[in-house]
């Protein structure tokens, strides 16, 4: 008696637990289908909702339209300015970098004058450098090709790869990669990336079943002429002029 009083109250409670659960899934499954039909009437409709990302903010957004939403809100805009701010120093420290070194350099050709050494630039000569705002000595082509310049200059004028394109500012290039022509570019390069495999030289992309053979060992199969051709089959020893050669086994060398 008190086995069946249990049995039913479980029951009742798989019932009731159905009955709490299907309300919750679908309140889930109208959400998400509500969510792609916001996603499909918003201008990143062709990017995929997974990358609705913000890198600015660190933050995931369910769709689209959220999406724009946040871009458009008081929040984002102060994470922009804030990003905009830490740009600046950084490039007031590169800069500062840049001055230090060449007063160092500045020091030593100044020395290396004096102790009657000879030096490889005009020391009464000062080039400028608006980019780095810097007067240095030597030629302005040299320094362009220093290795603190081209860093600079990465920094200041970000190049996106995806696509082809140069930003006179790095604040411009955040707001770039948040548009849905930049989102759709990177994740289609990201994709020819991953199908990209890398063959090892002298490897041809479509190999034939001769190919096959040839690395595995494995003989190729007789012609009908192989097969002819018995164990009684003489063998050329001596080439001679009118000879029949179709009657007679090539040698060999194993």
């Amino acid at each position: 008696m008190e086995t069946s009083q249990m049995e039913k109250t479980t029951d009742e409670g798989k019932e009731s637990g159905d009955k709490t659960s299907s309300p919750e899934k679908k309140k889930d499954d109208g959400s998400s289908k509500k969510s792609e039909a916001r996603h499909a009437e918003s201008r990143y409709a062709a990017v995929a909702i997974s990358q609705m990302f913000c890198h600015v903010c660190n933050k995931h957004m369910w769709d689209g339209f959220s999406f724009e939403n946040h871009l458009r809100g008081r929040a984002h805009q102060l994470m922009m300015d804030k990003l905009d701010e830490s740009y600046k120093l950084k490039v007031d420290l590169m800069r500062h970098e840049l001055r230090v070194s060449e007063e160092q350099r500045d020091m030593s050709l100044t020395n290396s004058k004096r102790r009657g050494k000879k030096v490889s630039v005009d020391l009464n000569v000062r080039e400028y450098c608006t980019m780095c705002d810097l007067n240095f000595y030597g030629t302005l082509s040299s320094h362009r090709k220093s290795d603190k310049h081209q860093q600079l200059k990465t920094f200041l004028h970000p190049r996106c790869h995806p696509c082809v394109k140069e930003f006179p500012s790095r604040i411009e290039y955040d707001e770039h990669c948040l548009t849905p022509t930049h989102m759709l570019a990177a994740s289609q390069d990201e994709q020819k990336k991953s199908k990209k495999v890398k063959l090892p030289k002298g490897e041809s992309e479509v190999r034939t079943a001769e190919d096959e053979e040839n690395d595995s060992g494995t003989p190729s199969k007789p012609t009908d002429k192989d097969e002819d051709l018995t164990d009684e089959t003489d063998y050329i020893t001596d080439i001679q002029e009118n000879m029949d050669l179709t009657v007679l086994k090539i040698p060999t060398f194993k």
